[in-house]
C-alpha cells in the first residue's frame, strides 16, 4: 500500500510515498480502506518538529489524525462494523492516515454520516473534538450561559457555534465579514 511518511522533520519536502505492507486488524480492530484524510494544525507541527509528543528518535511516521472509508476487514469482538460500511475516525496518535489502508481501535470508529461526503466526514472529528473539549470538558458550558467564539468560521469554530447553540447557550462569535451569515445560520446570537 501506499503511504505518506516522514523520515525527518522539516518543510512539505520531507513528505515521501512509500510502499509499505497492508496492515491487518487485530482483536478489536477495524481495517479502513481510506478513501479521505484531512489536514490539521498538528500534522504540519509534528512535519516541522514543533510537537513535542513526536520525538526525533520516533520517526518515521505516517501523518494525518482523521480518516473516512470503507470497512474492509473486521478483528475478533468486533460486532458494530461489517465490511462495506462507511465510517469516520480519529486516529490514535500511534498511526497515521495518510496511507490507503489502516487500522484503528472500533471505539474510535463511527458510522459516516450520510450527509457528509467522505472528504467532509474527514474533515470533522479532531475540529469537532477541539470545540466539544474546549466548550464542555474544560469549559464546562451550560444552558442560558453566554460564550464568545473566535474565529467562528475557522475549523473548529463552527462545530463550536453549533455545539454551544444545541446546548442553548447565548453565542456570540467573531469572524470575517463575508462570514456572518453563516456564522448566523450555525447558531451564532
Amino acid at each position: 500500500m501506499k503511504a505518506v511518511c516522514i523520515h525527518e522533520f522539516g518543510g512539505a519536502d520531507v513528505l515521501r510515498v512509500e510502499d509499505l505492507p497492508r496492515p491487518e486488524p487485530g482483536p478489536g480492530e477495524v481495517l479502513i480502506e481510506v478513501r479521505a484524510a484531512s489536514v490539521n494544525p498538528v500534522d504540519y507541527k509534528i512535519r516541522e518538529g514543533r510537537y513535542p509528543a513526536v520525538r526525533a528518535e520516533q520517526l518515521p511516521v505516517i501523518l494525518g489524525r482523521d480518516v473516512a472509508g470503507m470497512v474492509a476487514a473486521v478483528g475478533e469482538e468486533v460486532t458494530r462494523f461489517k465490511a462495506g460500511d462507511e465510517v469516520f475516525a480519529m486516529l490514535p496518535p500511534d498511526r497515521g492516515g495518510y496511507v490507503e489502508w489502516v487500522t484503528a481501535p472500533a471505539e474510535v470508529i463511527a458510522r459516516k454520516p450520510r450527509r457528509l461526503d467522505m472528504i467532509q466526514a474527514a474533515s470533522v472529528p479532531l475540529a469537532a473534538l477541539t470545540a466539544w473539549q474546549g466548550l464542555f470538558t474544560f469549559g464546562r458550558l451550560e444552558e442560558g450561559q453566554k460564550v464568545l467564539i473566535h474565529g467562528a468560521s475557522g475549523g473548529v469554530g463552527p462545530f463550536a457555534v453549533q455545539f454551544a447553540a444545541m446546548k442553548g447557550a447565548e453565542v456570540y462569535a467573531t469572524a470575517a465579514g463575508d462570514a456572518r451569515a453563516l456564522v448566523e445560520s450555525l447558531g451564532a446570537n
